[in-house]
């Protein structure tokens, strides 16, 4: 524990998170001058590696991903938050290999998991884990919690109503973000499934050799994304870097993405 200056407390966040820690931030909710003894402090929020939303605090040229991860006897459920734009994506890795690609591709700041989670292995050693009680993995509370923040009756809508396992992982991740950040989070507002047969299939291996957004030794000079990455906004760097990890196979989708580069650029 430890009080700090307000204007200091970015720098201190910065080096706490980078090192996988959260931080519980308090602030002073009582009056001094009315206050007898110490005065009362609150929980506002907790800042976790996943989390983060200062601006200061962020990579803007590289998405900041809280994910979370459950396992059945029919597969995998794997769902993701961008909390800083809202961007909520779930999907249904239906074996081990196909999780360990998924788990490379959105390389997450932090991932939350099943206390009985079975495949520690392909957890290991990753960053940010965090360990969750079976309850939040329940899918009738997934349910219950996410048409609660859409405001809907039910998910039918957003085409995941039958991605019970995918559910489970969302619900545990959005139960997980409120707890942290105490507040309503109005901007996260729908989800969006993944779907293994939409992109290229690539296995971790073949991510890792291919150097897309790193390199070998684990740093991102000479990698495919800056060679090809000319983009002016952060936001256009980092679609450019999720488009390059999973580049689809509709071939009428990429026509129309590069028309629709094209016309800014054929006007300048």
């Amino acid at each position: 524990m430890a009080g700090i200056p307000h204007h200091a407390v970015e720098n201190y966040l910065a080096k706490l998170v980078n090192q996988g820690e959260s931080v519980a931030i308090c602030e002073q909710i009582g009056d001094p001058a009315t206050t007898k003894g110490p005065v009362e402090r609150k929980v506002v929020r907790i800042v976790t590696p996943g989390t983060i939303s200062d601006e200061a605090l962020l990579q803007e040229r590289q998405d900041n991903l809280l994910a979370a991860i459950w396992q059945d006897s029919k597969g995998f459920g794997y769902a993701t938050l961008d909390i800083s734009s809202g961007r909520f994506r779930l999907s249904e890795p239906a074996d081990r290999e196909t999780m360990a690609a998924e788990l490379q591709r959105t390389n997450p700041a932090e991932l939350l998991y099943a206390e009985d989670f079975a495949e520690a292995a392909l957890i290991e050693g990753r960053r940010g884990l965090r360990r969750r009680p079976l309850w939040e993995f329940e899918i009738d509370t997934a349910r219950q919690q996410l048409n609660l923040q859409f405001g809907t009756r039910d998910l039918v809508g957003f085409g995941v109503e039958n991605a019970p396992r995918g559910l489970c992982a969302a619900g545990c991740l959005l139960q997980y973000v409120k707890d942290t950040q105490r507040t309503s989070l109005p901007h996260i507002r729908s989800i969006t499934m993944e779907r293994e047969q939409d992109s290229i299939i690539m296995d971790a291996a073949t991510r890792r050799n291919l150097e897309i957004t790193q390199n070998l030794a684990g740093g991102t000079d000479n990698t495919l994304a800056s060679v090809l990455d000319c983009t002016v906004t952060p936001m256009g760097s980092r679609m450019l870097k999720r488009w390059l990890h999973m580049p689809i196979r509709n071939s009428a989708v990429l026509i129309e993405r590069q028309q629709t580069i094209g016309r800014p650029a054929g006007a300048l």
